[in-house]
Order: structure tokens, then sequence, then C-alpha cells
């Protein structure tokens, strides 16, 4: 490892993205934050990405850039990241993925807000398709409902202290799919003071590869982040209000998956069992393809 002064590491699991990653390398050396550590975590590759990685690492490393270059064997971007964070030696750790796009001043802009701070937040703009739209943080309040239903602790959206990080033991890399939600919930968890920067210019890139691609038609992926939550969310809002919060989620997330013709998801929700009928409404509504159950349920004060 290299030495650094930095007072933030950006961490970035990289898998199979030989082809695509310049583009987010590029985005972290035209940082203006100097001094910055760059922490890339091979995932097992079975491309050329660490070929790539060690050439761009050659190219662009300096006594205030200080980038290393990490090897993961265990599949899955939690273990990655959290191969990643066990070797933050920075106050400050910022998570990223290998197809997104941070401009010039992000790393300077969330360090000016880190005084008195345990999390950092911000909005990002979603690419699909050729068209954006905003993807907001976490509202003052709501942090653990925003996160839950809107996705607030999405990856690309936060930095913590590097402490926090650990104290909640970072990413479960049994987790595999809503990794981001999960260990969100958990650093609420511990009432952390956060900061909201506001727009930061973020893209992030609706990738045919990503997990979350992966997973569409396939909502039991959901279960195992969600059993979690539950056990995390029960002590603080209680074990009722938390069943309903996530088995609304779980009905969500099979309306997704059914309303392309598919059955998975009723099939879940049957195997469940002693559905709330909002939950179920939720399910038919989404799966109807209207959007913003979670959003009409919560303004009627249903969730």
């Amino acid at each position: 490892m290299h030495k650094s002064n930095a007072a933030i590491a950006i961490v970035c699991p990289v898998y199979n993205r030989a082809d695509i990653v310049m583009p987010t390398l590029r985005s972290f050396a035209a940082q203006t934050l100097r001094p910055l550590r760059i922490i890339l975590v091979d995932n097992a590759s079975t491309d050329d990405t660490l070929a790539v990685l060690q050439q761009w690492a050659h190219e662009v490393s300096a006594p205030d850039f200080t980038v290393d270059i990490l090897q993961c064997a265990t599949p899955g971007a939690a273990a990655a990241r959290n191969a990643g964070l066990e070797a933050v030696a920075e106050p400050w750790t910022m998570f990223f993925d290998s197809d997104d796009i941070m401009p010039p001043t992000h790393a300077a802009n969330v360090l000016r807000q880190t005084d008195g701070t345990d999390i950092v937040g911000w909005n990002v703009d979603g690419i699909s398709g050729g068209s954006s739209h905003r993807l907001s943080f976490l509202r003052p309040g709501k942090e653990q409902y925003d996160n839950l239903f809107h996705g607030g602790m999405a990856t690309q959206r936060w930095a913590a202290r590097t402490a926090l990080l650990r104290a909640v033991d970072g990413w479960n890399p049994q987790v595999r799919y809503w990794d981001d939600i999960e260990l969100g919930a958990r650093l609420l968890a511990q009432n952390p003071t956060i900061r909201h920067l506001g727009d930061s210019g973020i893209k992030v890139m609706d990738s045919p590869t990503s997990i979350t691609r992966s997973a569409t038609g396939r909502p039991e992926m959901a279960t195992l982040a969600l059993q979690s939550i539950e056990a995390t969310l029960s002590p603080t809002i209680g074990a009722r209000k938390t069943r309903l919060w996530c088995i609304t989620k779980l009905a969500i997330e099979c309306g997704i998956a059914d309303r392309e013709g598919q059955r998975t998801g009723l099939r879940l929700l049957n195997s469940i069992g002693n559905i709330p009928r909002r939950a179920m409404w939720a399910y038919r509504h989404t799966r109807a393809g209207l959007p913003g159950a979670a959003r009409i349920l919560h303004s009627l004060h249903l969730l």
C-alpha cells in the first residue's frame, strides 16, 4: 500500500469492466481535491480489467494522488467494498461504482462539509435511455423511510466517517441485492449527524450488467436484505410498522417483476401469506405500471 495524507478515500469495486471503466477512472483523476486516495478492487475479473486498472494507476499516480489496486476473490460488490474498506486509513470513505461519473469538484465539495458530521449525502442524476432524472438523498426526519422506499443511501449518494462504517461492520457480503439499502439502514440506526450537499452532478448510468438489471423478475433476491433491515428497524420504529414497511417494499418489487407478464412476484407473496391489504394494493398498483405506490400510501398515513 502507498502512504496517503488524504482525508478521504474513494473505494471502487470493478468486475469485468475493461471496456467501460475508463470514464469513471478519468473522473477520479480529474478531481480537484488533493491529496486524494483511490482504492480500486478487482473482483476476480475474467477479462482485462486488472491490466486496465494497473496501466491507469501507473499513468496517473503521483505523491498527492494515490492509487491502490486490490484483488478480492470473493464474488459480489459487498465483499469487494469490504476489502477496500479494510485498506482505508483515511478518516472519510466514499464508495463509487465503476460505470458512473463524478464531476471534478465533487470530492472537494464533500470534504468541505465534513466538520461535525458523520455522513454527507447528495442527489445524483440517473441516466437511462438518454434521459436524466434526479435521484434524491434523504429528507430530514424521514431518513429510514427514504432509504428503504427510495434508495436514499444508494452507493453513489453519500460518504461517511470510516469509523462509523467500521462500527456497523461494513457491508454484508451475504446480501447480494439491495446491499446499499441494507447498509444504509444500519448506518442510520446509529443516529448519525447528516449533512445534505444538494445536487452533485454525479451521473449514475443504467448499465445492462448491473446487479439491479440482473435481479429483474427475481424478487426473491430482495428477501435477505429485507430480513436484515427488519431486524435493524424494529427496535427503532416498532416491529409492526417495520413489518408493514418491509412487506410493502417487497410487494412493490413483486409488482415490478410481474408487470412484464411474469408471475414470480405473486407466487412469492402467496408463499408468505397474511399480506396486509395496503401491501397487496401496492403490488397491484405497481403491476399495473402505475408509479408511486409508496408515496401514495405514505401521504395517506398508511405507511
